[in-house]
């Protein structure tokens, strides 16, 4: 009876050292099993992982992770990536020292070499969104570790230091555009492991500095769920630990969930409604005449919508109305430049002027769960431009499907977003409206050209940053831009983000990458 005794006395004793030990254990059990791996739900999966080509958001949340740029550029200050230091030894000679001690995923060395190719490809190649955008004398490889850039003395630097994908030498010349699309080699934090139509899987790069790599994610899998709705079950379940934009009438249900976290950033997001202005018949309008090339029509869609109410009603409030398709922020746009002023009977009146008293009608078509508030936007917009007499066919797609159906240019006007990260408002630009050389700008899905417009990029293009003409001639395109109405700007978003707690995410930057999720 003793022995009895004494065995419940241990037996009761291990059981209190379990629940004091609970936490930890949990804690042990979470570090060694499916914690290691961050699932992010997404409503697209990359449209290729060939990082020149990219313009897509969730194809850049992809390759930011899997490429490194020379240095990102926050509060004044070039931070270190795949460079060290740069500087100019005369006005057409500048120095770049690369970190030759990072490795490419297959354990390959950086080295000056490879930052030539990737510059060579990076403006040389047709499919690149930097195509011909500035013009070298030549690169010279001085060391392993030093680069020569030769050019001219009005150059803008910032293109080649900000925004070139490092690409491995020997890939470059070993394989062609095909591979690379879908087996891309870099020196990012992550490497693509595996890919199909419902997921993307990155490793961790084993051969990264060892500073920051113990709390990374040992894998990260982009898992592809078309239903916003759907993502926020999965969440709840903890099937999923991160997502991007819930649905609105669904926060509440996460903020009241003890196990999810939430978090709002100004987004870099521009959401846009794209007019085709080439073909003087259009597909989707059944008119002898296309009638958005009529400025006068133009005007009037502008004039229809109030979209500062529908951010305030329908956003509540998390979005900013935009007078131009890019940040009022971004260097080089006129600042004297307002939203359109909501007024119906303007609209009418215009519409009258054009030739079209009873309105016309056309389709629109619009991505959907991809965007904060895009297929919202687009119901929108049909009502609006409904109440002054075009009477507007709705069609929404995922983001796969859109993408496809705008590609075929078989389209009269669409409904959409971009994203791209600058210092001023020449990318937008050149990518939104572009047309010349034998090259059209990313963006610009319905082949818009305007002579003056590529003019000035082309200029612009060639100035130094610090050329103090730089700035007054992409006002000058802005005003191009917002007089035309080549495009209707709605908003920028705040974007919102939903996840588990048991992720350490603290933002540096008002931007996704997934580095700065850590593990806690």
């Amino acid at each position: 009876m003793g022995l009895f005794r004494k065995n419940l006395i241990w037996i009761f004793l291990f059981i209190i050292i379990l629940i004091a030990l609970s936490p930890v254990i949990k804690k042990m059990m979470w570090m060694t099993e499916s914690n290691q791996v961050l699932r992010i739900a997404v409503s697209s999966l990359p449209e290729t992982y060939d990082a020149i080509t990219r313009s897509e958001y969730f194809t850049n949340i992809v390759l930011r992770s899997i490429f490194d740029n020379l240095f990102e550029y926050e509060n004044n200050v070039y931070t270190p990536k795949s460079g060290i230091s740069w500087y100019n030894l005369s006005d057409s000679l500048t120095y770049i020292q690369i970190n030759t001690k990072l490795n490419f995923h297959n354990g390959e060395k950086l080295s000056a070499n490879d930052v030539k190719e990737s510059i060579n490809r990076f403006l040389k190649h047709p499919k690149s969104y930097f195509y011909k955008f500035i013009m070298l004398d030549s690169i010279e490889v001085k060391s392993p570790e030093t680069l020569l850039i030769h050019h001219k003395n009005n150059i803008n630097l910032n293109v080649l230091l900000l925004n070139i994908p490092i690409y491995s030498a020997k890939q470059l010349t070993q394989f062609d555009d095909e591979f690379i699309k879908t087996n891309p080699i870099g020196t990012g934090p992550y490497y693509l492991f595996y890919q199909d139509k419902k997921k993307t899987v990155l490793k961790k790069n084993q051969f990264m500095s060892k500073k920051l790599v113990y709390r990374l994610f040992d894998q990260i899998d982009f898992i592809l769920i078309p239903s916003r709705d759907d993502q926020v079950n999965e969440l709840l379940k903890g099937k999923i630990d991160f997502i991007i934009n819930p649905p609105i009438e669904r926060y509440t249900v996460l903020k009241n969930s003890e196990h999810i976290a939430m978090k709002q950033m100004k987004s870099a997001i521009t959401m846009y409604m794209m007019f085709d202005l080439v073909r003087d018949i259009t597909p989707d309008i059944p008119l002898p005449r296309n009638p958005l090339k009529d400025i006068k029509v133009r005007q009037a869609i502008a004039h229809s919508m109030n979209i500062e109410n529908f951010i305030e009603e329908t956003l509540h409030g998390n979005a900013s109305a935009l007078a131009l398709p890019w940040s009022s922020s971004a260097l080089g746009t006129d600042m004297s430049l307002t939203v359109r002023k909501y007024n119906p009977e303007l609209s009418k009146r215009l519409l009258t002027e054009a030739g079209y008293p009873k309105g016309f009608p056309m389709t629109i078509h619009c991505i959907e769960n991809k965007f904060y508030g895009d297929k919202e936007l687009g119901e929108y917009v049909k009502k609006s431009l409904s109440d002054i007499g075009i009477e507007v066919t709705l069609k929404t797609y995922p983001s796969q499907e859109f993408y496809k159906k705008i590609s075929t240019k078989q389209i009269s006007c669409f409904i959409t977003g971009y994203s791209i990260h600058s210092l001023d408002n020449l990318s937008q630009i050149r990518s939104l409206f572009y047309n010349s050389t034998g090259y059209t700008g990313t963006m610009n899905r319905l082949d818009y050209n305007n002579p003056e417009l590529n003019q000035l990029i082309d200029t612009v293009g060639l100035m130094a940053d610090n050329d103090y003409r730089r700035d007054q001639l992409l006002i000058k395109a802005s005003k191009i831009v917002y007089d035309n109405i080549l495009v209707f700007p709605f908003y920028t978003p705040q974007d919102i983000y939903a996840y588990s707690k048991k992720i350490d995410w603290s933002p540096y930057q008002n931007e996704l990458k997934v580095i700065e999720i850590l593990k806690r």
